[in-house]
């Protein structure tokens, strides 16, 4: 799964959750004016058009970022009509969906972290068992020394 999703998918989650929360604090609200009033407001920068490729880049750029966030916009919108509109629906595990989603998002970031840990922990514990290794010799090339020097 990939982060973007992800993190749509938890916005969801908690505006359903944040939806139902108010359904619980006052049923005669009405949750249509509330989400109506809400506006989204995205200014693309003025940007010299004689940058030429860049400023297609830059227009690309912009106008991604609005589509992004004018759906994540209406998503939060659409998920707390849907959480006030439905308080029937049992939300007492949301929250701890919402904590397992965050673990699982969380787990799966920490996951291509994984491999260079563990060659960091091979390299550490070969590197330490030459260095033991090492010491050990020494210690008997020393003590071989030092009775080779009483027998004289």
């Amino acid at each position: 799964m990939r982060l973007g999703t992800a993190f749509f998918i938890l916005a969801a989650l908690i505006c359903i959750y944040a939806g139902n929360g108010l359904y619980s604090s006052s049923p005669e609200m009405d949750i249509a004016n509330v989400t109506d009033n809400l506006q989204w407001n995205f200014d693309i920068p003025e940007v010299d058009r004689s940058l030429g490729p860049t400023y297609i880049i830059f227009n690309i750029y912009y106008k991604a970022i609005d589509f992004v966030g004018y759906s994540l916009y209406e998503l939060v919108k659409y998920a707390m009509e849907f959480g006030f509109n439905n308080p029937d629906y049992d939300y007492e595990k949301g929250i701890s969906l919402i904590k397992l989603y965050l673990y699982i998002i969380l787990f799966s970031v920490l996951i291509p972290m994984l491999i260079p840990l563990l060659a960091f922990i091979v390299i550490f514990y070969d590197l330490s068992k030459s260095i033991v290794c090492k010491v050990k010799e020494r210690r008997k090339l020393r003590e071989y020394r030092f009775r080779e020097r009483v027998r004289k």
